[in-house]
């Protein structure tokens, strides 16, 4: 949950995709480290790490629904004398 609260500031100065990539490889190695049978407290650990990882990767999809991260989309990949056109359709 923290991770989630945290994250539109750390996206304010970072890309989408890093974030998401970090959030993946978190993920991963909390489960391989669980695979590596540590006790409760470290499972308890590796349960908190992947949440941390999966808000990391969730978060952002629901974002992709804002304003903010649309308009960002639009000014990244379109030409910028094609914009006007895209934004009055």
């Amino acid at each position: 949950m923290l991770v989630a609260v945290l994250l539109p500031k750390v996206l304010d100065r970072l890309p989408e995709r890093p974030v998401m990539l970090l959030g993946g490889v978190i993920m991963a190695l909390s489960l391989y480290l669980g695979w590596l049978g540590p006790s409760f407290a470290g499972l308890v650990g590796l349960w908190l790490l992947l949440g941390a990882g999966a808000s990391m990767v969730m978060t952002l999809q629901g974002a992709c629904s804002s304003v903010r991260a649309r308009r960002r989309i639009v000014q990244r990949y379109l030409l910028p004398n094609s914009r006007c056109h895209t934004v009055a359709g």
